[in-house]
């Protein structure tokens, strides 16, 4: 979430990264100048499992299609890790040797409209989509769902883990890394820094899995 009014002199790229990564969007602005209130804004309280937010005024989560108030979602679920476009087969997993790699299910853009619109009359409110360009996501597909669901979708930045990084990461600074995500952010409008990781085969992360992590952090 963002806040349109506040002090963009104080307001840094990392502050900016921050808000992101918080989750689903719900990062605010008012937290990075005034204190922790977003990122402890959900507190329990009354019966067991019930959630107060308390958020600060002027909050929003950043959709693909538009900025709404968190009041939008009303009671519904918000689904914080999910992929409606994706294509790992870049990653050389599985398959014939030598067969040309089959379409991932998330091409059939139509048949994602329907489940999100079948998980929309289930309660689900909102989606989160995890993935990013390094992930083969294609946002017009996500912005083509986004017009045809009733369901708030909210994209996501990043970068995935070193076997599908830009080649251009390892001659980059942190502080350049962090400036390429901010200015993703704004331009597709993404609420959320999505799924950002190493590799599960690796015995500790690399120099350039580092240097992400810093960068989103």
């Amino acid at each position: 979430m963002m806040q349109q009014d506040f002090g963009v002199a104080r307001f840094t790229r990392r502050d900016a990264i921050r808000v992101l990564a918080a989750g689903t969007g719900l990062g605010a602005l008012p937290a990075l100048t005034g204190g922790s209130d977003v990122l402890a804004g959900l507190q329990r309280t009354g019966a067991p499992g019930a959630l107060t937010r308390r958020l600060p005024r002027g909050s929003i989560i950043r959709t693909l299609l538009r900025d709404v108030p968190p009041e939008a979602l009303g009671t519904g679920a918000v689904l914080f890790h999910e992929h409606l476009s994706i294509n790992l087969g870049g990653l050389g997993r599985g398959g014939r040797q030598g067969a040309p790699p089959l379409a991932p299910v998330t091409d059939n853009v139509d048949l994602i409209a329907q489940l999100v619109n079948k998980a929309g009359t289930e309660g689900v409110s909102c989606i989160v989509d995890g993935g990013h360009t390094d992930m083969g996501r294609k946002l017009d597909d996500l912005r083509t769902i986004a017009r045809r669901t009733n369901v708030h979708i909210v994209a996501s930045g990043g970068f995935y883990m070193q076997r599908v990084y830009p080649p251009d990461i390892a001659t980059r600074s942190e502080d350049q890394l962090a400036d390429d995500l901010v200015r993703q952010a704004t331009e597709g409008r993404f609420g959320a820094f999505g799924e950002i990781g190493e590799d599960p085969n690796g015995a500790e992360l690399t120099l350039d899995e580092r240097k992400v992590f810093r960068a989103v952090g």
